[in-house]
């Protein structure tokens, strides 16, 4: 870690990243992108801002086993995130494990705090079970 006791300029090296990172992507460039914010997750393995965006270039590129990684140390920090909760359904149910990802999709069921309809979803994947 570079700067790992000082706050500000440790928050200002994310941020910078997190531009270029952004940059990247408008580019198509996600390799790149993606080394911008896993840098910036080893400097910060709280920033859920990264662990996000790492999560879904995983996902872009069909990387389940990877994104779940990501998605697991966030939960770890935070495990009623709403974000990271739905991300495991998703990549669950694009690993074809519907009943893990309606493990998930149903956890999200008390927390209909963006207007999704979770139970809908969890439905559907237990049909697919």
């Amino acid at each position: 870690q570079a700067y790992p006791y000082n706050e500000k300029i440790k928050s200002a090296l994310i941020e910078d990243r997190n531009l270029y990172a952004k940059k990247f992507e408008r580019r198509n460039e996600k390799d790149s992108a993606m080394l911008n914010y896993k840098k910036n997750y080893e400097l910060d393995p709280t920033d859920t801002t990264s662990i996000y965006k790492i999560v879904n270039l995983y996902l872009d590129q069909k990387n389940t086993d990877s994104a779940l990684a990501y998605i697991q140390s966030g939960l770890e920090l935070y495990p009623e995130n709403t974000q990271l909760l739905l991300k495991s359904a998703v990549t669950y149910e694009m690993m074809n494990q519907f009943d893990s990802a309606s493990k998930y999709a149903t956890l999200l069921i008390p927390r209909n705090n963006l207007g999704r309809n979770y139970q809908d979803y969890a439905d559907y994947l237990n049909s697919k079970e």
